[in-house]
């Protein structure tokens, strides 16, 4: 969801100052958006990963 709004943020930015400064702060923007994303995947295949260690460990006898 907010992936979505950050994306449609960073494309109204983008449309609406054709400045090559405003142009540059989007990217900025845009930039950060997705390193943030990147971040939260990290954080979910750690998390599988843990869930997936603790169910092996679960399932022997």
């Amino acid at each position: 969801m907010s992936r979505r709004k950050n994306a449609c943020d960073f494309f109204f930015t983008f449309q609406r100052l054709p400045t090559t400064a405003s142009r540059e702060a989007a990217q900025e923007i845009y930039a950060k958006t997705l390193e943030n994303s990147m971040t939260l995947m990290t954080f979910f295949k750690f998390a599988l990963q843990l869930i997936y260690i603790f169910f092996k460990v679960q399932g022997k006898p």
